[in-house]
């Protein structure tokens, strides 16, 4: 599906996407170690060619490629695989691929930064793919590095192809959500709840009914976990024993009602998050 070179591969679509194995990442650092002399001279010359890369890639400024590439080549992305799988099809203007970044789709589990794909974006190619992962209904945040929104939210399910415009209007440094060419299941009821939550027009008990009236009738178990989390009625521990017993086998429902402890995030799982909010702190 990808076409191997150095360090990189070809996605099919423009886009450069990080091929991040340990034994590349170990390769890359046993250059000294060497002893062959043709293999030292080739190696030599490749090193050139990457010195000039990297101070090419420092011009561009603030949080460079070189540095968010040698971040990411501590982690492993994660591989999507089976009808867990998550495909986001992306589109941007020439605002967004005026320079030369990087675009990321990750997602936070428990205490665990989980980075499924990433891709680098090059002037005048204006589509792309990233893949996810997710064992149910969840929001996978897209990130770009320079140009375009830090935080958009996606609302996923398992098997989904996800379809995204982004353009100069996305250009926000924060939380977003925003509606999808290829709508998901239920990216719009979330951007009602995420408009309600803001809405000075409604008062108190207005907000309350509304996010009850989802919690007592929605049938996707995100929508019911997301209004539960807003609610703030009497009625909290009921509502929830009532969502529990409908979405038995939604995990995040179930770690609520049994008060689940997660562990502390893995080495992996810092090492991406030191990647997202590198990137983040760098806007």
């Amino acid at each position: 599906m990808f076409k191997k070179s150095n360090g990189k591969t070809s996605n099919g679509d423009g886009g450069l996407r990080s091929s991040i194995t340990d034994y590349e990442f170990e390769e890359a650092n046993s250059w000294d170690n060497v002893v062959s002399d043709g293999i030292i001279r080739k190696r030599n010359d490749m090193r050139k060619s990457l010195l000039i890369i990297v101070i090419l890639l420092f011009t561009y400024g603030q949080f460079s490629f070189a540095q968010q590439f040698a971040l990411q080549s501590t982690c492993k992305i994660v591989k999507a695989e089976g009808n867990r799988s998550v495909t986001l099809k992306i589109e941007v203007d020439s605002f967004i691929c005026q320079e030369t970044q990087m675009a990321y789709l990750y997602d936070i589990v428990g205490n665990d930064y989980i980075i499924y794909d990433s891709i680098m974006l090059v002037p005048d190619r204006y589509q792309y793919q990233l893949y996810g992962r997710t064992d149910f209904e969840t929001e996978l945040c897209l990130m770009f590095s320079k140009r375009g929104p830090c935080q958009m939210f996606i609302v996923a399910m398992p098997g989904d192809s996800l379809t995204v415009n982004i353009s100069a209007k996305d250009n926000i440094c924060g939380i977003y959500r925003k509606h999808l060419t290829k709508e998901s299941a239920h990216q719009k009821e979330v951007l009602d709840i995420s408009d309600m939550v803001f809405a000075d027009d409604k008062t108190y008990e207005e907000k309350q009914s509304y996010y009850a009236n989802i919690l007592e009738t929605t049938d996707s178990p995100y929508l019911a976990n997301l209004a539960w989390l807003y609610f703030k009625g009497e009625k909290k521990e009921e509502y929830l024993d009532l969502i529990s017993k409908r979405f038995p086998n939604y995990l995040p429902i179930r770690w609520k009602v049994e008060r689940y402890k997660f562990p502390e995030p893995s080495e992996e799982a810092k090492r991406m998050s030191e990647v997202v909010k590198r990137v983040l702190f760098s806007r």
